[in-house]
This record gives structure tokens, C-alpha cells and sequence, in this order.
């Protein structure tokens, strides 16, 4: 429950928690805990709050799922005098001063959103005459029409969307199940070669993860497993600049000696044997896919590409056709997939070595601006990203909740300067400090308030903290190697310390989520 103070000009209200909250105007300063507004602007939210009660009757409009056991939250209402932004949870509207309400059940602040909106509208009058009390009746009966019209809407869209995301992972299962396919058969090519050696396909990305941005073209992004080839070893080289995760790792080549298992292995010993005689046997790794005496990223994607379009044609798969984009092929392999209904799935392989027994890979994947050299294999943390999202769904208070919020925030960063990464390590560092069984149903709002929030304080401090790196609160089920428990948290926001200019984009960008979220909350575009 929350407590007003009410006296002839002002209502009071005792502010007793507020949560990473900075309130920007208090009515009186002797009292810091005390918010206070001019009686004459809470006329009309007091008025419906009293028809409400009478009536004894709430809507649970915005609320999420009805049948969820009501929970009262530590929240925090806020609405002051900045008429160009407006969110959830700390509410801001243009009705002067500040009004805290503090500890107020979900059913309750979605109400007093509603009326602080319609406060925001409704002129000061004194007495109504019959005339006007007569067309306000209409007008009410008009809402209701309209209400229920909307109702129906959103119920049809729901069901569309449910089907939606039926089909979205229809499409993922086929994909897989596809590549999977392929790549199986291009292990068996490989294993006569000493070419490396791939294992079983991992799923990576908002694509697979169910919350690829709409605006977006979907890529099904596959990470491809390496193992060096039979008299071969690979050695991991972490760089030399000290940077976790690396960006200038390399996987270095060496051969093994196979002497005493010739027979067993099908080989000649690549060190021991004469160089007439290894012309009849295919050239080492080190002579076909490394430069120097490191894997070579780019040979070793175009490798794959042959092997890849053998490997469809063997497939015999009448019900799509496959073409490789070599343009986009560089590091990684991307293919356009046609269906009959000439649906187009793009699918990407990536390649990667993984780091000893961790969550680590050593991945092909490009460095973000700028040209990754051939024989770079950068530190990847996706699997270990993908593990914790799976812990959270698997945890008995969890679920797939979260997608949710990555697909609203994926929606409403579109054109921004943030990128969507930036977002989901915002939502993981939540999920990992707030409890999980209060982002369900009618705590949506909240925990988007909060993640904005998250957001808009990191800008303001000029740093966001990588989720992996240097984070002690991780599952024990993630493991990670050493370095990445023991390193001092990565800022992902450096770029804004050095550059003013980003600095004040990435504050006008935030004043543009704000308002995206209202409109889409206010009009569901």
C-alpha cells in the first residue's frame, strides 16, 4: 500500500523506496522524502480512482496474464514536468511537479498510468452542465465500443503471432536439420584428408535464440566445431596484448609424430618420412589451409565452400536449391536457401576451435570495423552466452520469458545507434541480479523500466559492463577459462569515454527509446 497526505493545495506522498531512481524535483526541500503536487492537478485522477472503488471493479487491461497470483512489488510512480518523455515504472508526463508512489501493486500503477494520462488532458472546470455531462455519457459508451473492438484486435493479432512463432521455429528445426546434414557428409569427405575435422553443428544467434530483430533479415548461424586432423595438433596463441576476450588469437599447426601408428592412422609420418615418399600421400594441414605455420581463417572457409557444395549435391535435396554468396564468404561460409514457395533462408557457418574444455572458441568470425587478417581466430563468448539464456530457461522459475524482452527492445532500437548486443548484455545482467520469478506477466513493465533505466545509466557513467568477463556471479554451469573470472570487467562503452560526438548520440538516442516505447505501449506500433 502507499500513504497520500492530503491538505487543501497539495497531496504529499512518503517515498520510502526507490530503486536506481534519480527524482528530479521534490516539492519541498526540508523534506527530501516527500514529493508533493498541486492538489488542482490530481482532480481528475482522484475522481475516477473514487468510481473505481465504488464501482468496485479493475480491469486487468495491460496487465499481462489474469491468471497469475497477485503480487505486490517494490516499485517507483514518478511523473514529472518533462513532457517529451514518457515510460513505465518511472513515469514521465507533463502535470508539473513530482508525484512518488511507493510499493503499489502492478494492478494499481497501470491504473494510476491510465489516469495520470488522462489527468494530463482533462481541463479544470468546475460544475458541469447537463449538456455536457449528456455528450461525455456518449463519448464514454463511444470508448467502450472501441475498447472492446481493440480487445478483439489484439486478441486476432495474438493468434497470429502465436502461429508466427510456430512457423519461425518450424523453419529453425529445418534449417538444422538441413545443415546438419551437410555437414555430416562433410565430415566423411574430410576423414581420409588432413584437412580439420568438423563436429557437431551449435546453434548461435538471435536467429536460433527466437528474437532476431523484425527488421532484420533472419541468418541461421551455425558455429562449426574444429578438430586438427589425424598427425596434427593444434596450440592455441591468446595474442600478445593481454585483451580478454583476445582479438589477435591465432591457432598454430604442428605435426605429430605417427611413427609407431602408421598402420592404425592410414598415414605416413609427416616428420619421419622421406619427402619422395609423402608425395604419395595428400599434403599436411600446414601445406594446404595455414599461413605460415597458423590456420589460416580465410583458406580454410573457402575449403569448406567446396566441400560444402559436394556435400548438397549428394544430399539429392529436391525441395530446395543452394547457392554460396561468395561475396559475404570471407572468413565463414553463407549460403542462400530457396524453397518452392521461393522462400529464401539465409544460413551462415562459422568456424571455431574451442578453448581446452571451456565455453571459449577461437572463432572465424570478422572483428566488427575493421579487416580481421586471415590468420586471426578472435575469442568468441556465443556458446557461453547461449549456455547462460539456456540455464535461464531450464531454471525452475524461469523459461523463455526473456525472449520477449529482446524481441520488444530487438523492435524498438531499429535505426539506433546501440546495437542489439548492447541490449541483450543489459538484459543478462539483469537476469542475473533480479530474481527470475519477477519478470513473468504483470511484472513486464517493470523489468523494462528497469532495463531502460540499466541502459540510460550506463550511457550516463560512459560504461557497460561485458556480461562474461570479469563477472563472478556467472552459473557455475558456464565454464570459462581463468582469465576470464580473474580480468577486470571489459567496458563496452569505452567509445563513448573517447569520442564526445558518440557520447552525445548515444543521449539522443536514448531520449528516442523512450519515446518509442511509449508510442508502442500507447498505440502497439
Amino acid at each position: 500500500m502507499f500513504e497520500l497526505t492530503v491538505s487543501d493545495d497539495y497531496v504529499s506522498c512518503h517515498k520510502t523506496h526507490l530503486p536506481h531512481l534519480r527524482v528530479q524535483q521534490w516539492g519541498k526541500k526540508e523534506d527530501p522524502g516527500v514529493a508533493v503536487v498541486p492538489r488542482r492537478d490530481l482532480d481528475g485522477i482522484s475522481q475516477h480512482l473514487h468510481c473505481c472503488a465504488e464501482e468496485k471493479r479493475l480491469n486487468p487491461f495491460l496487465l499481462g496474464d489474469e491468471t497469475e497470483p497477485e503480487e505486490t512489488f517494490d516499485c517507483s510512480f514518478i511523473v514529472s514536468g518533462n513532457p517529451s518523455r514518457l515510460t513505465f515504472g518511472h513515469l514521465y508526463l507533463s502535470l508539473g511537479d513530482c508525484i512518488m508512489l511507493s510499493g503499489m501493486s502492478s494492478q494499481i500503477m497501470a491504473l494510476a498510468f491510465f489516469f495520470a494520462l488522462l489527468a494530463q488532458r482533462i481541463p479544470l472546470v468546475g460544475d458541469l452542465d447537463v449538456d455536457t455531462l449528456d455528450r461525455m455519457q456518449q463519448r464514454d459508451v463511444y470508448l467502450q465500443e472501441q475498447m472492446t473492438k481493440l480487445l478483439l484486435e489484439m486478441e486476432e493479432k495474438n493468434m497470429a503471432l502465436s502461429t508466427m512463432v510456430r512457423s519461425h521455429q518450424e523453419d529453425c528445426e529445418l534449417m538444422y536439420s538441413l545443415m546438419r546434414g551437410v555437414m555430416d557428409i562433410c565430415q566423411n569427405m574430410v576423414s581420409d584428408t588432413f584437412y580439420p575435422v568438423p563436429e557437431r553443428l551449435i546453434k548461435v544467434g538471435s536467429t536460433f535464440e527466437g528474437w532476431c530483430p523484425v527488421r532484420n533479415v533472419p541468418v541461421f548461424s551455425l558455429l562449426v566445431p574444429l578438430l586438427a586432423p589425424r598427425g596434427h595438433t593444434f596450440h592455441l596463441d591468446l595474442g600478445t596484448t593481454g585483451e580478454v576476450p583476445a582479438t589477435d588469437s591465432r591457432i598454430r599447426v604442428q605435426l605429430e609424430c605417427t611413427c609407431k601408428r602408421e598402420q592404425e592412422m592410414r598415414m605416413l609420418c609427416f616428420l619421419h618420412t622421406s619427402a619422395k615418399e609423402l608425395k604419395s600421400q595428400q599434403p599436411s594441414l600446414l601445406n594446404s589451409l595455414c599461413t605460415t605455420s597458423y590456420l589460416d581463417a580465410e583458406k580454410t572457409a573457402r575449403c569448406f565452400q567446396k566441400l560444402i557444395k559436394t556435400a548438397w549435391e549428394r544430399m539429392h535435396v529436391s525441395e530446395f536449391t543452394m547457392e554460396i554468396d561468395t561475396v559475404k564468404s570471407r572468413r565463414s561460409v553463407r549460403l542462400q536457401v530457396r524453397d518452392l514457395n521461393k522462400r529464401i533462408f539465409y544460413v551462415e557457418f562459422v568456424f571455431g576451435v574451442q578453448q581446452d574444455d571451456t565455453d571459449i572458441f577461437l572463432s572465424s568470425h570478422e572483428i566488427v570495423f575493421c579487416r580481421t587478417p586471415s590468420t586471426v581466430w578472435p575469442q568468441s563468448c556465443v556458446v557461453a552466452e547461449k549456455k547462460f539464456l539456456q540455464y535461464v530457461a531450464n531454471h525452475p522459475r524461469g523459461g523463455k520469458f526473456y525472449l520477449t524482452y529482446l524481441q520488444l527492445c530487438g523492435y524498438l532500437m531499429a535505426s539506433l545507434k546501440f546495437t542489439i548486443y548492447d541490449m541483450k548484455t543489459v538484459i543478462m545482467h539483469l537476469l542475473n541480479t533480479i530474481p527470475l520469478k519477477r519478470w513473468h506477466g504483470r511484472s513486464f513493465l517493470l523489468r523494462m523500466d528497469d532495463i531502460l533505466n540499466y541502459l540510460c545509466c550506463c550511457v550516463e557513467e560512459k560504461r557497460l559492463d561485458h556480461f562474461i568477463v570479469g563477472n563472478d556471479s556467472l552459473p557455475e554451469e558456464i565454464i570459462l577459462p581463468k582469465e576470464f573470472r580473474t580480468s577486470p570487467p571489459l567496458n563496452m562503452f569505452q567509445h563513448l569515454e573517447e569520442e564526445p560526438d558518440k557520447y552525445e548520440r548515444a543521449q539522443q538516442d536514448l531520449e528516442e527509446l523512450h519515446d518509442r516505447f511509449a508510442t508502442t505501449l500507447l498505440y502497439g506500433r
